[in-house]
């Protein structure tokens, strides 16, 4: 039986050759194995499911007049935008939240965890649309080793530190309907160092801590996405490894990784996290840079020894 090329799919030969196993009964020809390899047309968006790059949401016909929206930006651009601020917006209000809510019964591991596990679910509910970054850092990281474009880059981190800041309007508004909430002394989660960490941290100890750990955040996450990984499952170790190392963290600096995740508190809550807000704009981004170089020149296309 000789199937023809079908229309908009392409066959690694012009004819597929269907056979059944011997003993079988029937007219096709007899064959141990039957093997019909058929796969998508080639096309700079058909890659692997949860990679962090530009093709988003390839059912969309990029090129169609019909999906150009406002201003220009095509209707699947729009998404990915909208996708990236709501991710952020949920990674900040969950996780922040935890703290300045939950704190004191859940402890250092229940907001770790609030974060880890706010990720992992973000990655399977988003990363379809934008690549699922909602974090500045990562998103640089990314345009360094060149899967997102310069605009896309822009607009996401944009929209990143929007979604965190009505974050933590929002949970300023929540925390005001409680009777002990004092803006200044209980904060939104803000991140600090020294007199604004939360173990009391140096500078210099808080912006180490900020750089390794982001570098070795943004390694599990380019692993994770890689070719050679399982698909499917990248979720699940950016999410753990996320809660593991803000289990160091937070004592030290409260854990950001995510200039937006300190942006958003920072702007709100004002006094010493505004005027420490640069180190968790710095340092995360020096720490995802260095891991990005690190991955694409040292680690990325090594398969695993046989």
């Amino acid at each position: 039986m000789v199937m023809p090329e079908a229309s908009g799919w392409r066959m690694k030969s012009r004819f597929v050759v269907l056979a059944k196993c011997p003993g079988s009964t029937g007219i096709l020809r007899e064959e141990r194995v039957v093997f019909l390899a058929v796969i998508r047309p080639e096309s700079p968006c058909n890659k692997r499911s949860g990679d962090f790059d530009t093709c988003i949401n390839p059912e969309v016909d990029n090129h169609s007049p019909e999906n150009t929206g406002v201003g220009g930006i095509r209707t699947n651009e729009w998404k990915k935008y909208l996708a990236e601020l709501l991710g952020t917006f949920v990674l900040v209000l969950i996780g922040t939240g935890s703290a300045v809510v939950a704190g004191e019964h859940i402890g250092f591991l229940g907001i770790a965890l609030a974060f880890g596990l706010t990720v992992l679910v973000m990655v399977y509910a988003i990363g379809h649309i934008s690549g699922c970054h909602i974090n500045p850092a990562i998103t640089i990281a990314m345009l360094v080793n060149g899967k997102i474009g310069s605009k896309d880059a822009v607009i996401y981190i944009i929209v990143q530190c929007i979604g965190a800041i009505i974050a933590s309007l929002l949970l300023l508004t929540i925390m005001t309907g409680h009777p002990g909430f004092v803006l200044p002394t209980t904060g939104l989660g803000q991140n600090g160092y020294g007199v604004g960490s939360p173990g009391n941290y140096s500078l210099v100890s808080g912006f180490i801590a900020e750089v390794v750990l982001t570098f070795v955040f943004l390694l599990v996450i380019f692993g994770a996405t890689s070719k050679y990984a399982p698909a499917g499952f990248a979720g699940i170790p950016i999410g753990l490894s996320l809660t593991a190392l803000l289990l160091m963290a937070i004592p030290i600096t409260g854990g950001s990784f995510n200039p937006a995740r300190s942006i958003g508190p920072a702007l709100v809550v004002g006094g010493t996290a505004l005027a420490q807000l640069w180190l968790f704009i710095i340092a995360p981004i020096i720490g995802a840079v260095i891991a990005a170089f690190v991955w694409k020149y040292l680690l990325e296309d090594t398969p695993a020894p046989a």
